[in-house]
């Protein structure tokens, strides 16, 4: 399954089961952990990845050891635990019956 989310403007794709995401919060922070972290620039995947969301911004991204929340912050913590964060909207789907020559 994948979840598309966009804040301030950088458009996020979360592949991989979410746990917990029927709950709804009011937390200050967004923590998003998953098991890598594609940043669109060519560089080699960050393992162990973590996204941090304050409001509608993008605040922090990188190994979940590096990123950190201010202490005592209210934070809403979702794990995509075999999941892969990728950056901007991905249209990858396909349609298998055409025959791919324009009828």
């Amino acid at each position: 399954m994948a979840t598309g989310l966009c804040y301030g403007g950088r458009d996020v794709l979360l592949t991989g089961r979410l746990e917990g995401s029927d709950r709804m919060t009011d937390a200050r922070f967004t923590l998003i952990t998953a098991a890598r972290l594609l940043d669109g620039t060519g560089a080699r995947p960050i393992e162990q990845a973590a996204l941090l969301v304050e409001g509608d911004r993008i605040v922090s991204l990188g190994r979940q050891a590096d990123v950190r929340v201010t202490d005592g912050a209210s934070v809403d913590r979702r794990e995509y635990a075999e999941g892969t964060i990728l950056p901007g909207l991905v249209d990858a789907h396909t349609h298998l019956v055409a025959p791919g020559d324009g009828t």
